[in-house]
């Protein structure tokens, strides 16, 4: 059972959170704000309501302001997919470092359920043995 006081601080945070958002520029829609918000409030978020509120908050300033990458700057994200790459063998290591730059052909979409991308390497296989001596001159 809420008491009057307790009523009054989910109502202070509520016009805080809705005072905030108002102002700020994340990526959401209007919409989807309004769900974390009701997500916060009925209990299905998982967290008690008022820190719900506070950590959406937290978030769309973090958004804001390019800091939502859980710690680590697209550099270090490129610097990891390459390093990935270290482990292939020489013939597979090219298109991986392709693929770590974001080379190569993109089909599908994330709201489709994923992006692939392709890169195409072409190699020429070096002459047979038969070939070989059957095309030299006599």
């Amino acid at each position: 059972m809420r008491t009057p006081q307790g009523s009054a601080q989910t109502l202070a945070i509520l016009l805080l959170v809705l005072g905030a958002s108002a102002g700020l520029a994340d990526q959401s829609s209007p919409q989807q704000q309004k769900q974390q918000r009701e997500a916060c409030l009925n209990g299905s978020s998982g967290q008690e309501p008022r820190s719900c509120l506070k950590e959406m908050v937290a978030a769309r300033a973090a958004a804001r302001k390019g800091e939502l990458d859980n710690g680590e700057s697209p550099a270090a994200l490129r610097a990891n997919a390459l390093k990935r790459c270290q482990r292939l063998g020489v013939e597979d290591k090219p298109a991986c470092e392709a693929l770590a730059r974001h080379e190569g052909e993109v089909s599908g979409s994330v709201r489709g359920g994923g992006q692939l991308r392709q890169i195409t390497v072409r190699q020429t296989a070096p002459p047979s043995p038969a070939a070989a001596s059957s095309a030299k001159p006599p």
